[in-house]
Formats: structure tokens, C-alpha cells, sequence
């Protein structure tokens, strides 16, 4: 009889321990969607490529006043393969392309049997100020039974990428086939047209008519998975970071993830993790662990407390001193102060054209009280603190600046992995009970800068 109870513990505590395990672990399925309709997803561009020889293509017009067609790589994995077997790409450069984006070599043949082109038709009617193009949709190398989109050569003097003009952007679906390892395996790919936008500036381009025969071509798919942390409904989108492969139909270690969790304020902007990244969302930290077809594997790695919404006490936070790199906690330095925090970097343009606002304020509302602080956040590659440095000194930055590590920043120890800093300028305002009042995430009717003044003059 004891010797059955032992079994049955035995048993018990084998049981618990996979429970715990499988409660740890959650798997999130994923489905393809088609059409981008807000901007939780990312659309990509693709440049297309002008065709010098397109005499294999049949069915194009010949009542333009003149026209080009373009070829779109379907897998640039593939192109980039055959460039090098043709020896058009060295070994060296593609040796660095398949490092840099981790690509299986076992997916590419010497002689794909799939087509890995479609090509697209522009002509252009200056007569009647019209641009027209047509996409071979079925890959039939014949553009006569497509449809014709057709645009307006005014509508180029609308503002770029506005509301009114990507109104005119076609969606459209193209043919397409995959190598899955034993055949080509057909599949559509969802994408749409800007016409009024080039790959270059126009001033590069040879005329204005051939800058006008331009385009490019958007994304317009991504995947979907949605799960409940405890009580918490988060939704996230996955796209391939290779910005140029039309032909996911599954999950794979080039994935980004962005995480949205219903009911919380939407940031203007979310970063996007990897697999071995960690994230805190729904008061959870979890780490993505990895894929499998279309399911995303993420480990529970406990609750955690989210400390960067306005509102929040400010958590524990370190940098690198400037003069000696040592880690420091930046906390005590804060201690009974109203705190601005600037989050600026030496490579961000937006933020050095924002330091002489901040040194008016400075001068003007700080310098000389022991109740307020300003204090910069770079961040940066350790090889650019001599940049950083001398950004300084030319523009006589007074107040306190450290900086933390680029290669840091999706990292839960680092400040920027820990409060979400993934827009450059980031404004975080602090009280003196270390609480956040003000983040410039969040829309408000004043700026950081006048936010801040107001509350400082109010405490004189």
C-alpha cells in the first residue's frame, strides 16, 4: 500500500511539474491577414527594378507617349544566390548577406524551378496628364488580361503619403510560388501601389519623365496572433524583418513581434522584438522563445510591475557615467527634485536641433535652483562617445548627460528596455516623489517643455 502511495505522489508531483512548465510556456497561433488597416503593422517599401530587355513580356500597350517595366524580386534570398553562382556577388559579400540575415542556405537551388520575378507595366500619357500601370497579377508574363490602374499627374502636387493621397493607392494580389524544400508551392501575396513615389529623389533621375515612370510597392500583409495574460487581452503582429521577401506563409527566425495590450494607451510608436528578446507587457515579463510553423512560443518569466506610464513611480534605472563608463544608478541623483529627462541621442538630428530650447530652459528655469534638475540620456554606441562628447562641448551643454549602450536597449537592465524609450526625442518628467507625471508618448496639449515650467513656477 505505501509503495502505491509512493507511486501516486511520484505521479503527482510529475503531473505538477509539467502543469508548471506548460503554464509557463504559452503558445500563441498565428494567422496570415491581407490589408493594412491601422498602423499596428509595418508596411514595407519595395523598390523595383527597371527591365533593360522586357521582349519576353507580352500585351503592353502602345498608346503611351512612353513607357518602362519594372521587375519586383519575389525572394531576394534566391536573387542574391544566383548573383553570386553567376558571379555577379563575390563570395565575401554574400557571405556577410546570409550572416546578416541568418539565411538558409538549404532553401536556395543553383536553378530554382520557381519563378522569383512578377513585372509590372508604366505609361504615361502626358497628352491628358495621366499615368497608367498594370501589374501581371497572374505572373503570365502578359499584361493584356490585368487590370489597369490609372492616376492623375496632378495628384503628385498632393502632400506625400497624406490621407488624401494614399486614398488613390490600389491594393492588388500577385501569383506567386515558394520553395518548400521539395517543390513550388503557389500562394498570393497582398501588396499595394504608391505611383507617386520613387525609390530616389528626383533630382536623380535622368528626366521628368523618368522620374514620373517611377513607383514603388508596399507590403500589405502581415500575421496576427492574440492572447490573454491572467485577465489581460494583448494582441501581436509579426512581419518578416527581411522588408523585401513576399513570401511568408509562416513564422521564422527573421520575425519581428510587436505587442499591444487592449485598453492601454497606444505609444506613437512600439519597437519590434526578435526570438531571445524580452518584453514587459500586461504586467508580465516574457521572453520569446521561439516558432514553429505559424505558432510563437513565449515564457512567462513572472510578473513585473510596469514602471514607465505617467502616473507610475519611476523604477530603479542605470547609465554610464561619460568620463569614466562606470554604471551608475541614477535615482538618488533625483531625489526630492522635479526631474525632465531628455532622451536624445548624438545620430539623431531631431534631437540636437532641440538643444537650444533646452538650454533656454535651463538657463532660464534651472541653473540656479537646487529643486529642479535636467538630465540627458544618450544612447549610443561606445565607439560614438567621442562624438557625444564633443556635441557637448560645442554647444555648451551645461547640465547632466550620461549615456547607455545601443546594443542594450531592448534589455530589461538598461533604462531604455525598462521604460520603453523607442522615439528620439523622448521627453519623461518626474516629481519629487519619483513619480512619472509626464511622457511625451503621450499626446498633450503643452509640450515637455512648457509642461515643465508650469509645474516648477508653481512650486516657487
Amino acid at each position: 500500500m505505501r509503495f502505491i502511495l509512493l507511486i501516486l505522489l511520484f505521479q503527482f508531483h510529475l503531473l505538477y511539474a509539467f502543469g508548471q512548465y506548460r503554464d509557463s510556456v504559452y503558445r500563441v497561433d498565428f494567422i496570415k491577414k491581407n490589408e493594412i488597416k491601422d498602423n499596428r503593422s509595418i508596411k514595407f517599401i519595395i523598390a523595383p527594378q527597371k527591365m533593360a530587355i522586357d521582349t519576353f513580356l507580352i500585351g503592353k500597350p502602345s498608346t503611351f507617349d512612353s513607357y518602362a517595366v519594372f521587375s519586383v524580386t519575389i525572394n531576394p534570398f534566391q536573387e542574391k544566390y544566383e548573383r553570386y553562382i553567376k558571379g555577379t556577388m563575390s563570395k565575401d559579400e554574400f557571405s556577410s548577406y546570409v550572416e546578416r540575415f541568418k539565411v538558409d542556405t538549404t532553401m536556395l537551388l543553383k536553378d530554382s524551378p520557381c519563378e522569383n520575378h512578377f513585372y509590372v507595366f508604366v505609361g504615361l500619357d502626358k497628352v491628358n496628364g495621366k499615368k497608367a500601370i498594370i501589374v501581371d497579377s497572374n505572373n503570365n508574363h502578359d499584361f493584356s488580361d490585368d487590370s489597369i490602374f490609372v492616376f492623375n499627374l496632378k495628384d503628385y502636387d498632393l502632400e506625400a503619403h497624406s490621407e488624401q493621397q494614399t486614398q488613390l493607392f490600389p491594393r492588388f494580389q500577385v501569383d506567386v510560388a515558394y520553395y518548400n524544400g521539395f517543390e513550388c508551392f503557389p500562394t498570393k501575396t497582398s501588396l499595394s501601389l504608391n505611383p507617386f513615389d520613387a525609390y530616389y529623389n528626383k533630382d536623380k533621375y535622368s528626366s521628368e519623365d523618368e522620374y514620373l515612370l517611377n513607383f514603388v510597392i508596399l507590403t500589405d500583409f502581415y500575421f496576427e496572433g492574440n492572447i490573454d495574460f491572467d485577465d489581460k487581452k494583448v494582441t501581436i503582429i509579426g512581419n518578416e524583418s527581411n522588408t523585401n521577401n513576399l513570401i511568408s506563409e509562416e513564422l521564422n527566425r527573421y520575425f519581428e513581434f510587436r505587442f499591444f495590450e487592449e485598453g492601454k494607451t497606444q505609444k506613437k510608436y512600439v519597437n519590434s522584438y526578435q526570438i531571445g528578446d524580452t518584453i514587459l507587457i500586461a504586467g508580465k515579463k516574457i521572453s520569446i522563445q521561439e516558432v514553429k510553423g505559424k505558432t510563437l512560443y513565449l515564457k512567462d518569466l513572472g510578473n513585473f510591475t510596469d514602471g514607465s506610464q505617467v502616473g507610475d513611480l519611476l523604477p530603479d534605472i542605470y547609465a554610464y557615467d561619460l568620463e569614466n563608463n562606470q554604471r551608475i544608478q541614477l535615482n538618488p541623483l533625483m531625489q526630492d527634485k522635479y526631474v525632465f529627462i531628455d532622451f536624445w541621442g548624438s545620430w539623431c538630428n531631431p534631437c540636437i536641433a532641440s538643444i537650444p530650447k533646452l538650454k533656454e530652459l535651463y538657463n532660464d528655469e534651472i541653473k540656479n535652483r537646487g529643486d529642479v534638475m535636467l538630465l540627458g540620456v544618450a544612447l549610443e554606441e561606445q565607439k560614438d562617445i567621442g562624438k557625444l562628447k564633443d556635441i557637448i562641448k560645442e554647444n555648451n551643454i551645461e547640465w547632466l548627460n550620461v549615456w547607455s549602450s545601443f546594443s542594450e536597449r531592448k534589455s530589461l537592465s538598461s533604462i531604455h528596455g525598462l521604460l520603453g524609450i523607442e522615439v528620439f526625442p523622448t521627453y519623461i518628467i518626474v516629481n519629487k516623489n519619483g513619480r512619472i507625471i509626464y511622457n511625451s508618448y503621450v499626446n498633450s496639449k503643452d509640450s515637455a517643455v512648457d509642461f515643465f515650467i508650469k509645474l516648477i513656477n508653481n512650486e516657487k
